[in-house]
């Protein structure tokens, strides 16, 4: 017997949050999970060629995260994060070679300032301009709200080598998103929260086991109030008086009191009856765009670069990811990871030119011709929403027009952009609303 009081429809950070919540509140629930294993997009698997557990994607956890860590520790797996104290990011120049920025001697606002005023990847002058700008949002409560970044900065007198050196990494890597399309207004909020806000808050950090592994004791946190229904996909949603009806892919019909929504925008359209979809709220549905993620595995004899990650200035690959040394594998052979945010020049190309590319590059870096013994690439298409000006315009808060049913998910009203962090909050809301609207569910 299912528990029929509120049903969870989709078991990726967003669901998993969902399930917390209401299991910590004692409310009985069931989560329908599309997929044979949880986590949605952030997962992992382990690949017999290539001989190690390969994630869908690297993900860095801003220090500033709160609810997604939060979920960590409900599942006692926060332990699994890497430490830091301070922002350090190597960055590889095919000119220069290594170019780390870090400041080792200060902490907080002060770290990035001096390590800007150290950044070498910038001439002086440049570093320079960067601080003025730096200074002048450090002061600033608001910013423009109907312009986008990149022609915000360069109305702050940022030269373009400024913007393709410092914001254009910071843009990508947090928004999975090109800088002229992110709305001025986030784009600073966000900015000033991760790498200028509270000094413990300032910082990235990383997983140091598979992704997977982070959600494995789930399922025992969750009973008895939760039930996960594995591979078990929901085709059609609708509400006869007042009880949802969930139709599943094998035809099984189900019955609760209140539905919260943990997927993607793309499937709303598939799953509910279309005299809802017709009501202003979903008007945001009109405007959904994905940015994909490109993400290469290889396995090789040769060490590349002992650092755990680093990132490559002026290439088609953003990210470098040592895994041989961020999950402690032995070596030879080594094990490594590349990544691209909004790859959409990339995932059009065949494995075989997107490996071409990647060997020229990792010469131009790092002036090593190497050997690949296995490799992987993993398009994903549908990564993360683009999170543009006209999304947001009608992005959408948790409660729906529809009497008992919610929505949640990184792409939901958060006030951050699509990353585990609003996943996790969206379904902390979600849930709240629930219970404030009826107090006796």
């Amino acid at each position: 017997m299912l528990n029929s009081k509120v049903a969870i429809v989709g078991c990726g950070v967003a669901g998993i949050s969902a399930s917390l919540e209401l299991t910590k509140n004692g409310v009985p629930h069931t989560i329908f999970e599309a997929k044979n294993f949880i986590g949605g997009r952030f997962y992992s698997f382990f690949d017999k060629e290539l001989g190690f557990e390969i994630d869908n994607g690297q993900h860095f956890f801003s220090l500033a995260y709160k609810n997604f860590f939060e979920l960590l520790e409900q599942l006692d797996t926060k332990s699994h994060v890497e430490k830091v104290s301070k922002i350090e990011i190597p960055f590889f120049s095919k000119e220069f070679g290594l170019i780390p920025f870090e400041e080792k001697i200060f902490k907080g606002k002060l770290s990035l300032l001096f390590g800007i005023l150290n950044f070498r990847l910038l001439p002086f002058k440049q570093r320079i301009n960067l601080l003025r700008l730096l200074l002048k949002i450090i002061l600033s409560k608001n910013f423009p709200k109907n312009i986008n970044t990149q022609k915000y900065l360069l109305q702050q007198n940022q030269e373009q080598i400024i913007i393709d050196k410092f914001w254009n990494p910071i843009a990508v890597s947090i928004f999975n998103n090109s800088i002229d399309c992110i709305p001025t207004e986030i784009f600073f909020n966000i900015f000033k929260i991760a790498l200028l806000g509270k000094s413990n808050q300032i910082g990235f950090t990383y997983s140091k086991v598979p992704q997977s592994l982070l959600f494995v004791n789930f399922q025992d946190r969750i009973k008895p109030q939760g039930q996960l229904l594995l591979a078990t996909a929901v085709k059609k949603i609708q509400k006869n008086s007042a009880m949802f009806e969930l139709e599943t892919n094998s035809n099984q019909k189900f019955y609760f009191e209140k539905v919260i929504l943990c997927v993607q925008p793309n499937v709303l359209k598939k799953i509910l009856p279309e005299e809802w979809l017709i009501n202003e709220y979903f008007r945001f549905l009109d405007f959904v765009q994905f940015n994909p993620i490109l993400s290469i595995f290889i396995t090789t004899n040769e060490e590349i670069t002992p650092k755990a990650f680093g990132f490559l200035d002026d290439s088609p690959f953003h990210w470098i990811f040592n895994k041989t040394q961020m999950f402690g594998l032995p070596s030879p052979p080594y094990h490594y990871s590349f990544t691209t945010s909004n790859a959409k020049d990339l995932v059009s190309l065949s494995q075989t030119r997107i490996i071409e590319l990647l060997e020229q590059e990792i010469f131009k870096f790092f002036r090593k011709k190497i050997n690949i013994i296995a490799c992987k690439v993993i398009k994903d298409k549908f990564a993360t929403v683009a999170l543009d000006s006209y999304f947001f315009k009608y992005r959408p808060e948790q409660v729906s027009p529809v009497d008992g049913l919610f929505i949640a998910g990184d792409w939901t009203q958060t006030n951050l952009p699509a990353t585990l962090e609003s996943a996790a909050l969206s379904s902390k809301l979600a849930v709240s609303k629930m219970l404030k609207q009826n107090g006796d569910i």
